[in-house]
């Protein structure tokens, strides 16, 4: 989509992994709001990104089961690295794109 363009290219990428995991993240952030029938903004994209219990609470709200495991997969992950002792805001999300769950 043309503002995950806009997020993406924001960034200088010196990886094409995680540039395409980002890209990835995103496309399926912004088709589980849709699903929901909200609006995509940048601000609702931070706020999944940078707090687990918003990110949980579009999953209890997704009825697509797909969409529901590949939210609920990031949620894993992030309590994964919370419990490796990983620091968390440089793991997921002050720069929200650069460093992705999926590192």
């Amino acid at each position: 989509t043309e503002l995950k363009d806009k997020i993406i290219s924001a960034n200088i990428w010196t990886e094409e992994f995680y540039k395409k995991k980002s890209e990835e993240t995103l496309l399926l952030l912004m088709k589980s709001l849709k699903s929901v029938g909200q609006v995509v903004t940048f601000g609702k994209l931070y706020a999944l990104l940078s707090d687990d219990r918003k990110l949980s609470e579009l999953a209890k709200q997704l009825k697509d089961p797909h969409l529901k495991e590949l939210i609920m997969n990031i949620l894993k992950k992030l309590k994964y690295t919370v419990k490796k002792n990983v620091i968390r805001k440089n793991s997921i999300i002050l720069t929200p794109f650069k460093f992705s769950i999926f590192a």
